[in-house]
């Protein structure tokens, strides 16, 4: 029986199928489990979290600026353009484009930068994570690119259908 996908589990995040049983996460840093091991509460009691990139890093800053938290170090990015969250990986992607990537920090450990991608990085507008199939979208010139996340499969989607893209945002169908 699996317990996830008949919702008869109290998780009040993520629900976790084992055999005979289930186990509850929580999603993101901010996140832990409660006591009773279903409810997930907010560690830091802020409602809404933001990711701001300014120019060689990126930092998460609180609804109320309370709490500012530089996520990729100045040493590790040079010139970070735009940028995506995948919330089930807790990892950020992002465009350096002085150093002509596309990679990804895992924020819960930010000790090391993972390149997914080092050409055809000029003129890329946008990038955006399908997190249900587990891609990314890159938007460059009037073309946009679909890769798995760790950057292999790069294919060609759509070439010339757009006129002066500016962004980019995945909304997948479940």
């Amino acid at each position: 029986v699996d317990e996830c996908a008949s919702n008869k589990h109290f998780c009040s995040q993520k629900c976790i199928n084992k055999p005979g049983s289930y186990d509850c996460e929580c999603f993101g840093p901010l996140y832990r489990l409660a006591r009773n091991n279903r409810r997930c509460y907010r560690t830091d009691n802020e409602s809404v979290l933001f990711f701001l990139a300014h120019s060689h890093s990126v930092w998460n800053i609180t609804y109320n600026a309370k709490s500012q938290l530089k996520l990729v170090p100045s040493n590790r990015a040079e010139k970070v353009a735009m940028f995506d969250y995948d919330l089930k990986e807790k990892k950020l992607y992002y465009v350096d484009l002085t150093r002509n990537s596309i990679q990804y920090i895992n924020l819960l450990d930010r000790n090391r930068v993972h390149v997914i991608q080092n050409h055809d990085i000029e003129g890329t507008e946008g990038i955006a994570i399908d997190w249900v199939h587990r891609n990314l979208y890159t938007l460059r010139y009037k073309q946009l690119h679909v890769q798995r996340l760790d950057g292999l499969y790069r294919a060609l989607l759509y070439d010339g259908f757009f006129q002066l893209p500016r962004a980019l945002v995945a909304y997948p169908s479940i």
